[in-house]
């Protein structure tokens, strides 16, 4: 059984519970400081320093000067100082190494042990925060890309995304990944790290410090933003706006999801799709890729089925990457 206590926890997991790093804080503005550059030692006597962070006012700079340590005397005759406040800290590479190479965890009170091995797989979040974890630029930069390094271009104010030569795809590694993000990392002023990101596509990111991490392939695919809300929901709003899909076409398909019986967990698209699909949700793009569309097609609409070569491709491959 696991345990439910926080020692339990520790001893279970062989931690070493003072295994972190301890700064002092200020009280004042928070700065964080070594134990060892506050207390000094200067020709025998002992100098305990206090907040030098520069704060800036309306009337110019000047340090914060607010006490970090406290004396204290033992009954001994000798001195200790203390921090007022600590602040403990060990960076997330450091769990996630230990996670790793610690393979033999030692049941309580049995003489058995459980071989693990823990490791990060993938980032699994909302975009703009997956792409800051992996080390990349939001995708409406000029390398949005996160597989490769196509620029992507500006022209009047709208953004090109064409250009469909592969051969000038060159895919990202984490070689160059890590070397460009070591430049970002050891830049003086927020101007050049800027321009380093801009030129390359990259950011710098702790997890590139694991062994086995891959930016590109851990970062997982939005589905709802990328594919639903945008491949789908663009190729349905230029059918109605070309009038490929014409009026009777889209009474006909109306008519046909009215009369498909679907199970309750999938739901209903409105029922006027003529006029109601720019305010689709995410959920009903997906039903209509993978559920609806199909179904009318097959039901003699075979304006809809030849519309695009590359429609039921596009089906095909959101029914695998969507029902689960």
């Amino acid at each position: 059984m696991f345990p439910g206590t926080l020692y339990g926890v520790r001893k279970f997991m062989g931690f070493d519970r003072d295994n972190f790093t301890k700064y002092v804080v200020c009280q004042n503005c928070y700065a964080l400081y070594k134990y060892d550059n506050i207390l000094v030692e200067v020709s025998g006597d002992t100098i305990i320093r206090k907040c030098y962070n520069l704060k800036i006012r309306k009337k110019g700079k000047f340090q914060c000067g607010g006490q970090l340590l406290r004396k204290v005397s033992l009954s001994s005759g000798k001195s200790v100082y203390y921090p007022l406040n600590v602040y403990c800290y060990k960076g997330v590479i450091d769990h996630l190494q230990e996670f790793l190479l610690r393979l033999d965890l030692k049941i309580s009170d049995q003489d058995t042990t459980c071989k693990t091995r823990f490791a990060l797989l993938f980032a699994a979040t909302d975009i703009p925060a997956a792409r800051k974890l992996c080390g990349f630029l939001g995708h409406s930069a000029t390398q949005g890309c996160s597989h490769c390094t196509k620029k992507i271009t500006n022209s009047k104010g709208e953004r090109n995304c064409g250009g469909f030569d592969f051969k000038t795809w060159i895919p990202r590694t984490k070689e160059d990944h890590y070397k460009h993000s070591q430049r970002i990392k050891n830049t003086k002023t927020l101007t050049q790290k800027k321009n380093i990101e801009k030129e390359f596509g990259y950011r710098y990111t702790v997890f590139l410090e694991l062994d086995y991490f891959k930016p590109s392939r851990f970062l997982t695919i939005d589905p709802m933003h990328n594919l639903f809300l945008g491949t789908a929901k663009k190729m349905f709003s230029y059918w109605v706006d070309e009038e490929i899909l014409k009026k009777k076409d889209l009474e006909k398909i109306t008519a046909k999801i009215k009369s498909l019986n679907v199970t309750s967990d999938v739901g209903r698209l409105p029922e006027n799709i003529a006029t109601n699909y720019g305010q689709f949700t995410a959920k009903e793009w997906k039903n209509w890729v993978i559920i609806y569309s199909i179904l009318t097609s097959r039901f003699g609409l075979k304006s809809l089925a030849n519309i695009c070569f590359g429609m039921y491709t596009f089906v095909s491959t959101m029914h695998l990457f969507g029902k689960h």
